[in-house]
Formats: C-alpha cells, structure tokens, sequence
C-alpha cells in the first residue's frame, strides 16, 4: 500500500472497532423498531472482536458482482467508493456471505441471486483454503468477519429504510419497504446465527 501511495488513504489500525462504532451510531440514528438480534450481535462482535494483524486494502462490497471475470481470472475490481485501510478479513467474510450455492437460494428473488448461484464454483470451504494457503491467514475465527458483515449491512439497509420512510429518498420507485425492513431482519439474525457457531 505504501509503495504505490495509499498510505494516507486511511486508518490502518483498529479497522472493526471503527466500523463497529460508526454502524453502531448509524443503527441508533435510523432505528425504528426493536430488533433484539442487532442489539444482542453488536454486544458479541465488541466483545469478541478479533486483534486486527497487519493492515491492507478493504474494499467494501467485495463480491463476484463487483467484478469482471474473465477466463476464469478476476480482470478488474468495481466500485471503490466504499474502500479504505484495514483488516482485510472483513472483505473475506463479506465474500463468502455473497458466495451462495445453488443449494442456498431459495426464497431468494432471482435478481438478488449472485453469481454462484448458477453453480461450478468452489464451495465457500474450498474458497477459505485456496485463500489461507494463499496469504498464510489464520481463518479460524472467519465466522466473526461473516457475523460482522451481515451485521454491518442491517445496519446500512435500516439506514436506507428509514430515508425511505421520511421521504428522504425522493419517490419510493416501487421500492417494498417491507421487504426492505424484514431483509435488515433476517441480517441481524444471520449475524447472530453466525455469532453463535463461533
């Protein structure tokens, strides 16, 4: 990172004690109605939370959609907006929340389906392997990064919803609010579902 000068691009040390505090300030500002998942799962990932060991580059949204794959060889990363200096586990537990089979996607609407849906890709175990012979990782404790992810996006889509609820986000453009309230839901007990695995 240094090299190529992106040393100043942000913080590189205690990337999820800051995410944790920004998220946590953001589900308070938006909250709506009580979710005890999303409180019980911010608690744990606190106290679980992980020492951070070296630092990198952190996408965001780091998912086979936000890339173009060629011949089988990722070409380009997409969508930088959200990127800054970090743990770069926390890009891995948001791929392998992305990384569903065909086996995972019911009841998930097909334009909702990613890219593994269709099948012929690594198992999201064989994914970890390929990743921890590949950086030297430790990933025992992957299932945090995961819980942290889907907690993170409750976070951000209860944010959204209530933009939606005040008017803030213009016209709702068929937008099912209801949905869109029970996806941050089922994210918060998906963290805590992972939380609980340990």
């Amino acid at each position: 990172m240094d090299a190529v000068g992106l040393a100043t691009l942000g913080r590189k040390e205690a990337y999820l004690a800051r995410q944790l505090n920004r998220w946590n300030k953001q589900w308070q500002a938006s909250k709506m109605h009580e979710i005890p998942e999303m409180e019980a799962s911010s608690a744990l990932l606190m106290e679980r939370m992980p020492l951070q060991v070296g630092a990198s580059i952190v996408h965001g949204d780091f998912r086979l959609g936000n890339m173009i794959v060629t011949n089988d060889r990722v070409q380009a990363i997409l969508d930088w907006e959200l990127c800054t200096l970090g743990d770069p586990l926390a890009d891995l537990g948001y791929l392998l929340n992305n990384w569903l089979g065909a086996d995972e996607v019911e009841g998930v609407d097909e334009g909702d389906q990613p890219p593994t849906a269709v099948g012929g890709y690594p198992s999201r175990d064989r994914l970890c392997e390929l990743y921890s012979s590949r950086t030297g990782r430790d990933l025992s404790n992957i299932n945090y990064y995961r819980a942290f992810q889907h907690w993170r996006l409750a976070a951000i889509g209860q944010g959204v919803y209530k933009r939606y609820l005040v008017g803030a986000m213009g016209e709702d453009h068929g937008v099912d609010l209801t949905r869109q309230k029970d996806g941050v839901a089922r994210r918060a007990e998906a963290a805590m579902d992972l939380l609980r695995i340990g």
